[in-house]
């Protein structure tokens, strides 16, 4: 299958939250978990967010039962919150060289999606920053990891390997409801000074459950005339540094393609509810960041 040529198109940037916001990045203690700290400084800093820390614990220790009394349970809660808040100053230190505020680090009970989701909330976040499995053989990603997509009124960080390139892939299906993705995008590329390309997917032709390539006699057409469209898109509501249209099976092979070729160091998905098929091909399959945005929150649409 073949692809467009590309096409510059150019803006006024578009910009994040218009005030500081905060961010939230949720650790396990684990080296991926120590790789989302890194990219939540980076972040906090380029877009002058607050940053907060969250660990969540299981409501009750593994192995135990929970323990007789409301009296027993807040005390048994404060002593695990003590010993937790000196487990994950130990990690950051050990990891990244760091003291956490003690402001800044809040220690949850519960389940781990929900517990983040909540925070977030609270807190006012415009991003919740997690550490991938950027060397996991499964499938998919993890369920913790679909959970707080799922769960979380904000844009989601999914941190994976660095990469070598600078660049930023942002996914588009040309609806209306895809233009804040591509806002978000531009903004952080400006911010982070990076180039983002922003890539289209038509998909072929299904027929009897398959799907095939479009015939080559119309297919140049078809591409031909979704780029002259997705210029006109990425001209009204981001700023990028190219646009092209591609013609895979699907939209998450695009998507991964493309980031390969540009060696991308972060791919931007919209998500309108639950997470589908595409977002969890490409949190499974891109090793390198993923950022998850909302397409319905009204802030991120500015």
């Amino acid at each position: 299958m073949s692809a467009a040529p590309l096409r510059r198109v150019t803006k006024a940037p578009a910009r994040l939250p218009a005030e500081p916001r905060g961010l939230v990045v949720g650790v396990r203690l684990d080296g991926a978990s120590a790789l989302a700290l890194k990219r939540g400084f980076e972040l906090a800093r380029v877009t002058m967010s607050g940053l907060t820390v969250a660990y969540v614990l299981p409501l009750t220790p593994r192995g135990s039962k929970p323990s007789e009394g409301w009296v027993r349970d807040v005390m048994s809660r404060r002593a695990r919150e003590g010993v937790a808040r000196a487990a994950v100053q130990r990690w950051a230190l050990k990891e990244l060289g760091v003291a956490i505020p003690e402001d800044s680090l809040l220690i949850r009970f519960g389940e781990p999606a929900e517990e983040l989701a909540r925070a977030a909330t609270a807190l006012d976040a415009w991003v919740v920053i997690i550490g991938g499995r950027p060397y996991a053989t499964s499938a998919g990603p993890g369920q913790t990891t679909r959970g707080i997509v799922a769960r979380t009124a904000c844009a989601v960080f999914v941190s994976g390997m660095a990469r070598a390139g600078a660049g930023m892939v942002a996914a588009t299906d040309m609806g209306t409801h895809s233009l804040p993705v591509l806002a978000v995008a531009s903004a952080l590329a400006e911010q982070l000074g990076r180039r983002v390309s922003v890539v289209h997917n038509v998909d072929g032709v299904v027929m009897h459950g398959a799907r095939y390539p479009l015939p080559a006699g119309i297919r140049e057409q078809v591409l031909g005339a979704r780029l002259d469209r997705l210029s006109d898109v990425v001209r009204r509501d981001a700023r990028v540094d190219d646009a092209r249209v591609m013609h895979e099976r699907d939209a998450a092979t695009a998507i991964l393609r493309a980031a390969r070729t540009d060696d991308a160091d972060l791919i931007v998905l919209g998500r309108r509810s639950a997470p589908g098929r595409t977002i969890r091909r490409v949190l499974a399959d891109a090793r390198r960041s993923v950022l998850v945005v909302p397409v319905s929150q009204r802030d991120l649409q500015q």
